[in-house]
């Protein structure tokens, strides 16, 4: 059966929206300072195709990460690695922030980099993508955004990402003792439950294609299914089967919206029986059908 792959590019749609200050090497790498004014909040949830970091700089925005909800707030460092699912649901009047956008080509092409431990910080956080800092830590990022945005006008340089990839891996070198200092405070204050909790949604994330049963899930973790359901509800207010539904249905919008895959194709990349029964489990969920989603 001939396979079928969503191919992935810049889906930060915030980031693409915003044409009058977007500074971009192709779909490499991009950087821009959004005021609340230019984000749009009518997108659909985006899967990150890349790494994208996010630097509220005033106010306070409501993010939802992977379905669950967090305040974003002034200082806060948003580190989102690839495949994360992320909306900007709602803003206050004075939000704005720095966003960067890094493909993954970007990040594996750079040697030193992707030898250093600083990159390990990226992909250790999935669970816990907000770092609080302090002003100090959070004028040296600043400096090096503003660098970013300063070296990337210079079109007429030919080797622009050879320099962001050494802007980026001074940044990595200057903040790494912070950045891990920031995350072990974190991650002490993280309960049983909440590692319950984390942990569901890592497996789900990379299993919600081979089962969308509760048992399974449990399993992984060595607890009864009605453990794991009673464990989530009482951190999200929802169970465990809930959230196996609204993943997968966040998967299919995802690719009925950012797509041409017909609804047959998408009901066998989200491993279906068929394409009745995905239009069946779409529309409990969602109250409308696949098709009229997608119009």
């Amino acid at each position: 059966m001939e396979k079928y792959i969503l191919e992935e590019k810049v889906q930060f749609q915030t980031v693409q929206d915003h044409k009058e200050n977007i500074y971009s090497i192709g779909d490499d790498f991009a950087i821009v300072n959004i005021p609340i004014k230019d984000i749009n909040f009518g997108h659909s949830p985006a899967r990150m195709s890349g790494l994208v970091l996010m630097l509220c700089t005033a106010g306070e925005a409501h993010v939802n990460i992977n379905m669950k909800s967090h305040l974003v707030k002034k200082n806060d460092f948003v580190i989102l690695p690839p495949g994360q699912i992320t909306q900007i649901v709602d803003a206050n009047a004075d939000f704005s922030m720095y966003a960067i956008y890094m493909s993954e080509a970007f990040l594996t092409d750079n040697v030193s980099m992707t030898r250093s431990r600083d990159m390990t910080i990226f992909f250790t956080i999935r669970d816990n993508p907000i770092v609080h800092m302090d002003e100090k830590d959070i004028n040296t990022i600043t400096l090096y955004f503003d660098l970013m945005v300063h070296r990337i006008m210079d079109k007429e340089n030919p080797y622009l990402l050879t320099t962001m990839r050494h802007i980026f891996n001074a940044l990595m070198s200057d903040m790494s003792d912070g950045f891990l200092k920031y995350l072990s405070v974190q991650k002490n204050k993280i309960s049983r439950k909440d590692d319950i909790c984390q942990n569901f949604m890592k497996h789900l994330m990379i299993h919600y294609k081979e089962s969308r049963d509760v048992t399974f899930y449990a399993a992984k973790q060595f607890i009864t299914p009605k453990y794991l359901s009673n464990t989530l509800k009482a951190v999200t207010g929802k169970k465990a089967g809930q959230m196996i539904d609204e993943y997968v249905v966040l998967q299919a919008k995802i690719l009925l919206s950012s797509t041409n895959m017909t609804i047959q194709q998408i009901s066998e990349e989200l491993n279906f029986a068929n394409q009745s029964f995905f239009g069946r489990y779409f529309k409990r969920i969602t109250g409308v059908s696949p098709s009229q989603y997608r119009k």
